[in-house]
């Protein structure tokens, strides 16, 4: 789980180079942003979950819940 804007690197390109390291790992993003940015290697993070700011203990439950689902 990370949000978008990080120090030093998005979070997205933090989630690339994880999905890069462990493909099956699952992400979520926290942020106040729509959707995933068109970053280099994107495709390898499309699938991730994203949970809208501000968010609460049920709706990060379901962000997780999904990928029980994949």
């Amino acid at each position: 789980m990370t949000d978008h804007g990080l120090p030093g690197m998005s979070g997205a390109d933090l989630a690339v180079a994880c999905r890069r390291r462990q493909p099956e790992l699952g992400i979520v993003f926290s942020s106040g942003m729509i959707g995933i940015p068109q970053i280099d290697g994107h495709q390898l993070i499309s699938d991730a979950v994203l949970l809208g700011k501000p968010y609460d203990e049920a709706g990060l439950a379901m962000a997780l819940a999904q990928f029980r689902k994949m």
